[in-house]
């Protein structure tokens, strides 16, 4: 998964955007769930709102996702079945 951050660095968007954002460039997640993980995460991800929409910074967001060891694609074990 290839996402590209310099472009995206402190740009706020919407949690829908993001996640969409993020599901096309192979991070498939959605929207409840990217919200969850922002609340999991929030001392390292701060959203902020502007009207109904809640706003996260989308580069932060993409250099989050990409260090967290529990998100990496672990090859797997001979002989169990991916599950």
């Amino acid at each position: 998964m290839v996402i590209e951050t310099d472009a995206a660095a402190g740009e706020w968007i919407s949690i829908t955007d993001a996640a969409a954002r993020l599901s096309a460039a192979g991070d498939r997640i959605d929207r409840s769930t990217l919200s969850r993980y922002l609340k999991q995460h929030s001392e390292a991800l701060p959203t902020r709102e502007e009207g109904k929409s809640h706003l996260v910074e989308y580069g932060a967001l993409v250099a989050h996702r990409g260090e967290n060891i529990r998100l990496r694609n672990i090859p797997p074990v001979a002989g169990l079945a991916p599950g």
